[in-house]
């Protein structure tokens, strides 16, 4: 099931920082992404390949070099299915998550327009 493959891989920080600097940076080579991170290339090929198999992120080939992005269509279904858990009986909780809704819809949006 994809939802558990996606939590498996958010459970780990430094997967989670690999995700937060892809989202800053757009696409990221590995090499570019092991260097930002400080960590051995290998380690940081373990943590691509969990990321990979969750669809959190996409490797696109271009000649020899992988570039790697952000899934946003998994990204915003992980979302929803937390706020749609947080949000059932709570009303303070369905007010924040309708503004997280919101700011996750905008960012969708300006990160198309980006790309």
């Amino acid at each position: 099931m994809l939802a558990n493959r996606t939590f498996e891989a958010l459970a780990h920080a430094r997967r989670r920082e690999v995700l937060s600097v892809l989202r800053d940076h757009q696409r990221m080579s590995a090499g570019q992404l092991a260097e930002h991170l400080g960590v051995p290339r290998p380690t940081l090929s373990g943590h691509l390949n969990v990321l990979k198999g969750a669809e959190l992120i996409v490797g696109e080939r271009d000649g020899t070099t992988i570039w790697y992005r952000l899934n946003l269509s998994v990204m915003e279904e992980t979302a929803h299915l937390v706020l749609s858990l947080l949000t059932r009986e709570n009303t303070a909780l369905k007010v924040r998550a309708a503004v997280l809704a919101d700011l996750t819809d905008n960012h969708h949006v300006r990160m198309r327009k980006a790309v």
